[in-house]
């Protein structure tokens, strides 16, 4: 039984080596949906994968070793998409602005929950420790904000319905420009080594330095993107275990030279 659980979780979602069945899916989807080609074969991938019980790490899912090229194309189709999609300088720009609106309306609009048993109103913020109010955070969430929900128009309001009106219309004004394509810009870039870190706090107050007394952290935001093929500085399938043709019950890692000799010795 754990034998079994522990391949369905590497099938699925797989810690160790970042190939799994989750990634294939959104690969095709999203490579379909912008046009980009997927060079990763995941059904040649399927046709040759084996389980073997491997010394010190019980069973794993082992690729045939003339397949790790086929695998770096897998790692490069992921860094493809998030440069050209997932971390797309407009698409960042329309996170923002969406985070902004809800940021601003988030002890106005009230989602229904619960306590327990008992029903209670929850903030935006608030709805991810309460379930049935979380179930309900969906696209319909800026249809809510965007509402003409009155607050109170007399000569009697108080300051609490003022300032909610205010920050009501300001989120509205955001989704304004959302539908219509009037978005966050992007006004600079810096691209930093991989000895470099980035202090977003000091950096937002170096540009606020130099903007003037008119200008504030309101006016900006800094957004901090990474891309690499899923292990950071390591090589994508140095978790990644192998087995020969002429061997196919024994396990073994490829380092990037001796992939790089398989691939020449084929050529």
């Amino acid at each position: 039984m754990f034998y079994n659980a522990v391949l369905q979780r590497h099938i699925v979602a797989n810690d160790k080596t970042g190939i799994d069945v989750d990634k294939w899916d959104y690969f095709a989807r999203d490579c379909h949906m912008l046009g980009i080609k997927d060079n990763f074969d995941h059904d040649r991938y399927m046709e040759m994968a084996r389980i073997i019980d491997v010394d010190g790490e019980g069973p794993r899912i082992c690729a045939r070793d003339k397949e790790a090229n086929n695998l770096y194309d897998m790692f490069h189709t992921r860094m493809m998409l998030h440069r050209r999609a997932y971390q797309h300088k407009v698409k960042i720009g329309v996170e923002l602005m969406i985070v902004d609106a809800l940021q601003t309306v988030d002890n106005i609009v009230r989602i229904s929950g619960r306590d327990g048993e008992v029903p209670t109103d929850r903030n935006i913020s608030e709805c991810i420790d309460d379930m049935a109010a979380y179930s309900k955070l969906n696209d319909s969430i800026l249809q809510l904000v965007e509402l003409p929900i009155t607050l109170g128009t007399s000569h009697q309001d108080t300051e609490e319905q003022k300032t909610a009106r205010d920050k009501l219309e300001r989120a509205r004004g955001i989704l304004k420009r959302l539908r219509s394509r009037d978005l966050y810009k992007c006004v600079g870039k810096r691209i930093l080594s991989p000895e470099e870190n980035l202090d977003i706090q000091q950096t937002k107050k170096e540009i606020i330095e130099e903007g003037g007394e008119d200008f504030s952290e309101e006016h900006f935001e800094i957004a901090a993107m990474s891309f690499d093929y899923g292990k950071k500085k390591k090589d994508p399938i140095s978790n990644v275990r192998f087995y020969s043709k002429t061997n196919p019950e024994m396990a073994f890692s490829l380092s990037k030279e001796q992939v790089w000799r398989l691939f020449a010795s084929r050529v």
